[in-house]
């Protein structure tokens, strides 16, 4: 690989883990007051811009930003974000809830924190990697699994990397979308849009990669 082609990979690298990163953080826990206005500030539009220079158009975060540009108060619109983060992934949507476990979605039983949850726990023992104390929330979770692959990306693992990508890929479709048809709001199906984009980006990068490792 030529140097101009991979520093253009390392920069591509770098702003996938960033976005991952940003992603994992948003999809934890009903976003606050302050996470709001970060997002709103110059600090937020740099990250946006990288991620648009970088990665293109992505309609998942044209949506965010369509949210975030709302002439409304950084307060009040964390108070309408927070509360649409409960209603979709905390149960007070009730059938309107959307499952964040990969559990919900795979394995024979789709019984939750069962065969998902088991096998994440595998991944991170293989990875060298534990859920935080104090997290709350079992491995199958997506923003922990988004965490991860961004932890993987940022140490260079690129074999771990590929197959937890695999793994989501797998799963996040369908979450997405779950979501679709009840954020009434769009951010939230904006968020798992432009994860499944980056995946796929991810995925389409692997390929690359692959190809230019085979002697010819």
């Amino acid at each position: 690989m030529s140097t101009s082609k991979r520093a253009a990979a390392q920069e591509f690298g770098t702003v996938a883990t960033e976005l991952l990163d940003w992603l994992a953080g948003l999809l934890c826990a009903p976003m606050s007051l302050r996470t709001v206005a970060a997002c709103r500030s110059s600090k937020g539009t740099v990250l946006f811009n990288a991620i648009h220079d970088e990665l293109g158009e992505m309609p998942g975060i044209d949506a965010m930003r369509l949210v975030f540009d709302a002439d409304e108060s950084d307060a009040h619109l964390a108070a309408r974000l927070s509360g649409c983060y409960m209603r979709l992934f905390e149960g007070l949507g009730g059938l309107e809830t959307v499952s964040l476990y990969e559990s919900s979605y795979a394995g024979t039983t789709r019984r939750l924190h069962q065969e998902a949850s088991a096998a994440m726990e595998v991944v991170l023992r293989r990875c060298d990697k534990a859920v935080r104390a104090g997290c709350g929330e079992p491995p199958d979770h997506l923003a922990l699994e988004a965490g991860l692959l961004a932890t993987l990306l940022r140490v260079g693992d690129e074999d771990a990397a590929d197959e937890l990508r695999r793994r989501m890929l797998r799963w996040v479709p369908q979450a997405c979308a779950a979501c679709a048809g009840v954020d009434t709001i769009g951010f939230y199906r904006g968020a798992l849009i432009a994860l499944n984009d980056m995946l796929m980006a991810l995925r389409a990068a692997s390929t690359v990669r692959t190809s230019h490792a085979r002697p010819g």
